[in-house]
């Protein structure tokens, strides 16, 4: 059976040499830098840039202030380490609602004594001062409509909520922002 890469046909014993080849690769790279799997993965994870959900809120990380911040993670948790490092005297909660993704974040951000990582079911019940909230495109709308009813419930009267999405074309998460909150200032990033 041939499959199709980039328009042209590829038949399975081509693709299947082009694994092997890339397999050995990978081995004569681990074996050239003397470490074993783990290490590489750890390494690579380290590494990682964050994702463009993250980055915009690192970049208005100065204007994420608050006495109690609570926040969510597409992934890394980098926003929330970026918040909890610039306002040292606020107490930051990222919230996961993955546990892999939580003991990863917890594991790994152990060492920034403001920051609290939590995986919940829904946020906690009390008054925040900052809500920022990472709504990647494609996610469940359902989820996204709840998380924003939780946060209107528990934000303070003064308090700010900041929402990323990486969806440039994004309509919903505005209109469901200006049905619930009404005063809202777009930052629309670089794509």
């Amino acid at each position: 059976m041939a499959k199709r890469k980039h328009g042209f046909a590829e038949s399975t014993s081509a693709r299947a040499r082009r694994v092997k080849q890339a397999k050995s690769k990978i081995a004569e790279e681990k074996e050239r830098a003397g470490r074993d799997d783990d290490d590489a993965r750890e390494d690579v994870r380290e590494s990682r840039p964050p994702r463009a959900i993250e980055q915009q809120l690192i970049d208005v990380a100065d204007q994420i202030d608050g006495s109690r911040i609570v926040l969510t993670s597409a992934a890394g948790a980098q926003a929330a380490v970026e918040v909890a490092r610039q306002h040292p005297a606020a107490r930051v909660t990222c919230c996961f609602f993955d546990v892999f993704l939580a003991d990863r974040a917890r594991e790994r951000w152990s060492d920034v004594p403001n920051l609290s990582v939590e995986c919940v079911t829904d946020f906690p019940e009390e008054a925040v001062d900052v809500f920022v909230l990472t709504l990647p495109a494609g996610g469940q709308s359902d989820f996204a409509r709840d998380l924003l009813q939780q946060v209107q419930q528990r934000l303070t009267p003064d308090g700010r909520l900041f929402v990323s999405t990486d969806n440039v074309k994004d309509h919903w998460v505005y209109e469901q922002l200006d049905g619930m909150f009404g005063k809202i200032t777009n930052m629309p990033c670089e794509a």
